[in-house]
């Protein structure tokens, strides 16, 4: 029977609908893609690599190198969060697309926060407090008080060198991690020091007290004594007794035994009294109808009662601009010395001055030795005009306090046992005074005895 043409159709649609029912198998998934992520983990300030941060992502973790760099292999591609972070630093987070070969690079703030540090400084492994030591760490310090106590307050939160120093102590170095509040005692070095002490005569000097970094020991019986904790570095070594000489020595103490013996000395003094000494004048005072009357300048000041150290200087303010001047000096003759005093045995001669209470203010004194010893002068005859030539060289500069005895060394003016010497004691003449700068001793003319001059020799032996 013959298709209609409708038919035909239906029978075309039927055949191709089997055919593609027949060839389908489904949706296709697609071939899966990676990338690779990598770049620096850097501090967000001075751009320094953070060795030993942790980055994930992904499910992977990289410890970062000393070089900063961090990598991952075979990520898949699309959107992960990655995570950075180390102790002190904050946590860094961010959402990253990963392609074919990703290039990202981690900037880090840290984390801000303070320490303090708290502890006491002893002598080596002992319980002797060491005070006036500067303790250090990162840009705080502070000094222990007298039991060697310290406290460092808001130190930054990081690792630091602390370090303690003083004077003559071996210093303290260590590393410090300020995780939390610390506590640290430090200890400086020490080492013992032994000794003996004995005199030439008297055998072991028993009772001596032996001072080293304000710590104190007594010699035994047998002179002997021992620090069992002298710090080391330089120390000042101070031996003292009633009845012998005090004595400073200055000692390196070092890791292991250290030994400092000592001869003591014992010193006697002998009193000789000073028989010629007087005072001299010199002025420039003429057409002054108000000039001071601080003494008759005219005279010679010898066989009185006083020695004179003055000085009057003035400039008119009105012309002419005369200058008045007037200036008083004393000349002493130094005693000889006992026939029996010999150099070796001989620790000081000083000269002894006492003032009177006349005198009004604190000034300098210069001595200068006399040319010629002390036979070229007589106290009752020296003038300005014919005093005994001195020495150009300084021989020494003193304070003169009033109330208080002047005291010089004279030693290195006796060049033998039966030298004269001569000094000639002057003020320090420096600008304009007036009213006149005085300065006055008691002679040996003085009634009182016990204020005279006077040369005192000591002795050790």
């Amino acid at each position: 029977m013959p298709f209609s043409k409708h038919g035909a159709l239906w029978v075309v649609l039927t055949l191709l609908g089997g055919m593609l029912t027949g060839c389908t198998r489904g949706p296709v998934d697609p071939i899966p893609q990676y990338g690779d992520i990598s770049g620096y983990v850097r501090t967000s300030i001075s751009k320094k690599a953070i060795e030993g941060a942790t980055v994930t992502c992904a499910g992977q973790t990289y410890k970062v190198t000393r070089s900063g760099i961090y990598i991952f292999k075979e990520i898949p591609e699309g959107y992960h969060t990655l995570k950075a972070e180390k102790t002190g630093y904050r946590i860094y987070t961010t959402m990253i697309r990963v392609t074919d070969n990703t290039v990202h690079n981690v900037y880090m703030d840290k984390i801000v926060e303070y320490r303090d540090i708290a502890g006491h400084v002893y002598l080596d492994d002992s319980s002797i407090p060491v005070a006036g030591v500067t303790v250090v760490c990162g840009d705080v310090w502070d000094t222990t008080a007298a039991d060697g106590c310290f406290l460092l307050e808001d130190v930054l939160a990081a690792t630091h060198s602390l370090f303690a120093f003083k004077n003559h102590y071996v210093s303290y170095e260590a590393r410090i991690s300020l995780e939390s509040d610390t506590t640290v005692e430090i200890y400086l070095a020490s080492a013992p020091l032994t000794g003996v002490l004995r005199h030439r005569l008297d055998g072991a000097v028993n009772g001596a007290r032996v001072d080293c970094a304000g710590v104190s020991v007594y010699s035994a019986s047998d002179g002997c004594y021992r620090l069992p904790t002298a710090p080391q570095g330089t120390h000042r070594v101070v031996i003292s007794h009633p009845y012998y000489d005090s004595l400073v020595h200055t000692i390196t103490i070092k890791a292991g035994e250290n030994r400092l013996d000592t001869i003591m000395t014992r010193s006697i003094c002998d009193s000789i009294p000073i028989t010629e000494d007087a005072s001299i004048t010199e002025s420039d005072l003429e057409g002054c109808p108000d000039c001071p009357t601080w003494g008759d300048v005219c005279d010679n000041y010898g066989q009185s009662e006083m020695l004179r150290l003055e000085y009057f200087l003035r400039v008119d303010v009105n012309p002419p601009r005369a200058t008045h001047a007037a200036r008083t000096r004393v000349l002493i003759s130094l005693p000889p010395l006992p026939e029996n005093a010999g150099r070796n045995s001989m620790t000081g001669v000083r000269l002894v001055l006492f003032p009177v209470d006349d005198s009004q203010s604190e000034q300098y004194v210069s001595f200068r030795s006399v040319k010629g010893g002390g036979d070229s002068w007589s106290e009752d005859s020296v003038t300005w005009a014919n005093r005994p030539e001195t020495s150009p060289l300084l021989f020494a500069a003193e304070a003169a306090v009033p109330e208080q005895p002047l005291v010089v060394e004279v030693i290195p003016l006796y060049d033998n046992a039966n030298a004269r010497p001569s000094l000639l004691l002057q003020g320090e003449e420096v600008g304009e005074v007036d009213p006149p700068r005085r300065l006055i001793f008691h002679s040996s003319e003085t009634v009182d005895e016990t204020l005279r001059p006077v040369l005192v020799v000591k002795y050790s032996f």
